[in-house]
This record gives C-alpha cells, structure tokens and sequence, in this order.
C-alpha cells in the first residue's frame, strides 16, 4: 500500500512558518516563557514549523 501526499505549501506559507518557528524559539531562548512544559511544546512546535518551513513540505 503505497500512501502519496500532495504538497500543499507555497513559498508564502513557507515564510510564515519559518516566522512563526522563529519567534516561539526566541521565546524560549530569552526566557520570556517560564514553564517547562510550555517550553518543551513550543520547542518541539517551533521545530516543526522550521523543518517544514525550510524543506516545504
């Protein structure tokens, strides 16, 4: 069973992922979020939103 994806991102979505990934890893590197938990999300959000971002798929 092969399973094909379209890729649905252009270079606009792209940029704002890269944005978005960028400030949430700025919040965590400038302590503005103090939580641990919170920190470990927006780290694991953060780099999804870069990879993607930056391979655009």
């Amino acid at each position: 069973m092969k399973i094909s994806f379209k890729q649905n991102i252009g270079n606009t979505d792209r940029l704002i992922r890269i944005i978005i990934g960028t400030i949430l890893v700025l919040l965590v590197f400038y302590n503005i979020v103090t939580s641990n938990i919170l920190r470990n999300l927006l780290v694991i959000t953060s780099t999804l939103l870069l990879i993607e971002g930056v391979i655009g798929y």
